[in-house]
């Protein structure tokens, strides 16, 4: 009787080991998931900086065209040149965030 009783302990005890190893492997398993997820946004926003960091150089050589185009007539012919700048400006800010945010995240990784 005394044998049995031990072995029923240790069955329990064998049991309540293998719930805790399936739970861990549950939580590892979406550990794994998120950072799959994570890493899929990470590659996501880095093409986005790249697709921003060339808009922002397109934008820059236009405008230097544009500028030395003004500067051959005289004037800024139909453009504005605070728009063209203030675009730019805006363009390089959102490189700038996306970048930022970019970083955060693998830095977080």
């Amino acid at each position: 009787e005394r044998c049995s009783e031990l072995l029923q302990r240790r069955g329990d005890a064998v049991l309540l080991a293998l719930r805790r190893c399936k739970a861990d492997a549950v939580a590892a398993a979406e550990v794994a998931m998120d950072l799959e997820a994570t890493q899929s946004e990470l590659s996501e926003s880095r093409q986005l900086t790249r697709r921003l960091r060339d808009q922002v150089a397109d934008v820059g050589t236009k405008l230097s065209r544009v500028r030395a185009a003004s500067h051959r007539r005289g004037d800024l012919g139909s453009v504005d040149a605070s728009v063209v700048t203030a675009a730019t400006t805006g363009v390089a800010a959102a490189a700038a965030n996306e970048g930022a945010s970019a970083a955060d995240t693998e830095a977080a990784v």
